[in-house]
């Protein structure tokens, strides 16, 4: 047996050449999570079987700017057990105790969407439709992934309809999910009915599949990890051996103050400004370590 040993270096590029494909084949995904308005009702076929869905559970932050009209957090964490690693929005809410931006838990359950329905003006039936990426308006149709909270009404009712069946299982039919109400007198109302065969040709849904489709479009937000330490002691090592006046007047800073403070740049978010001098770097670095270290006090 031949074993192929490939290089940390071929890995990776193997590694990001999977997830532009994956990206690729799912540019129709666009609209990945898919919501309902005001009296609009979906009909849709689950792709993963409730206890299957009680497995996909990932801390999510969801954040809406009603003054911007745009939501400024939508994305898992990367602080998840999952994922096992420091989240920036974690830190965001931390500092700025922003109740709001923190992490709570979602269930994600992918379904087939036959279609999304709303009453027209003169009380027929009209498909909602939405662009595609050549632009072109269509009903809405296809994969979408429903994000779910845990205690929520759709949730106990997929429950209650798995616990009901004779076969355990809520595979067997198709749902009808109707959206009542808005902002925080919004209710959702769960129906069964028969299935109607799906003609596309679909890939098997599996728990990691579903928490790996979920990541690739709302990507965690995870804190970089700086090449070198932002809290290295200030010694000589490394650096020129100059008296206080010397160094003011050098005209260009040293690579080690440059380092530390791209490092803490991008710990702090912010945008980097190259000095121009010595002095300036060692201004800039006391100034940016003052202001992480008061960051992870407050933290």
């Amino acid at each position: 047996m031949t074993v192929d040993l490939k290089t940390d270096e071929e890995l990776m590029q193997e590694f990001e050449r999977k997830a532009k494909e994956a990206k690729e084949a799912n540019k129709s995904f666009d609209n990945f999570f898919f919501f309902l308005k005001e009296d609009e009702k979906a009909v849709v076929h689950p792709l993963l079987n409730v206890p299957q869905m009680t497995l996909t559970e990932l801390l999510y932050h969801e954040k809406y700017d009603h003054i911007a009209g745009k939501m400024v957090a939508d994305h898992v964490c990367a602080a998840d057990t999952k994922i096992g690693m420091k989240c920036k929005t974690c830190q965001e809410a931390d500092f700025t105790r922003d109740k709001k931006l923190k992490a709570s838990p979602r269930l994600f359950l992918p379904v087939y969407v036959h279609g999304i329905y709303k009453t027209g003006l003169l009380g027929e039936t009209v498909a909602v439709t939405a662009k595609g990426d050549d632009g072109v308006e269509r009903p809405v149709q296809g994969v979408r992934m429903l994000k779910l909270k845990p205690g929520g009404a759709l949730v106990d009712s997929f429950k209650e309809f798995y616990y009901d069946s004779d076969d355990r299982s809520i595979l067997t039919s198709d749902f009808v999910i109707t959206r009542r109400g808005s902002g925080l007198d919004t209710t959702y109302q769960l129906t069964s009915r028969k299935l109607t065969p799906i003609k596309e040709q679909l890939a098997k849904y599996t728990v990691e599949k579903a928490i790996s489709d979920v990541r690739l479009h709302r990507e965690e937000q995870a804190v970089e990890v700086p090449d070198v330490d932002p809290f290295e002691p200030t010694d000589t090592q490394g650096e020129p051996s100059l008296t206080v006046a010397e160094a003011l007047d050098m005209k260009a800073p040293t690579e080690k103050q440059l380092s530390s403070i791209v490092s803490l740049c991008k710990l702090l978010d912010k945008s980097y400004v190259e000095p121009l001098s010595f002095g300036q770097a060692a201004n800039m670095l006391r100034n940016l370590r003052e202001e992480y270290n008061v960051t992870l006090a407050e933290v």
